[in-house]
């Protein structure tokens, strides 16, 4: 068989030498396939980007994978053959649509920022409109009011 053929030092160099070529690079190539399907599945966020032109009057768009990083609190974006980009921290929450669809707006050259798809507004501060007592003000739902404003004239 494989493994036999001789006995004693012989024979254990030999099937020490078989597990060595054979075990460690399908250990390796096991290895690589897990690390593969973990970066792959860590990009879970489809991105479309617009790409204002003339003026905010002509917009491109494509689409591009994100991935939320925990521990620095923002977003990462990765469009094809470019390298993946930090944004500046927001609340990934309110500009979602649905759990995986994010909709941003590239205004330079590395800058992208998210945009509320239904209005694309956007928002200028997290933190809520404050009235005369200091406390948020709410709309009829009872919820916080934020500052928006138009981005890029559009």
């Amino acid at each position: 068989g494989l493994f036999s053929g001789g006995s004693g030092v012989g024979g254990t160099m030999k099937s020490l030498g078989w597990i060595l070529m054979i075990g460690i690079p399908a250990t390796i190539f096991i290895v690589g396939v897990l690390w593969w399907f973990y970066k792959k599945k860590r990009w879970n966020l489809d991105v479309e980007i617009k790409l204002p032109r003339s003026d905010g009057k002509f917009i491109d768009a494509e689409w591009g994978k994100g991935f939320y990083n925990f521990k620095r609190g923002n977003v990462f974006i990765k469009r094809r053959k470019k390298k993946k980009i930090p944004m500046k921290p927001f609340d990934v929450n309110k500009y979602l649509q649905g759990s995986r669809i994010l909709t941003v707006v590239q205004v330079g050259a590395e800058e992208y920022r998210p945009v509320l798809n239904e209005s694309w507004m956007d928002m200028q501060n997290d933190k809520p409109l404050l009235d005369k007592e200091g406390k948020p003000k709410l709309d009829e739902d009872g919820k916080p009011i934020y500052e928006e404003a138009a981005l890029l004239g559009l």
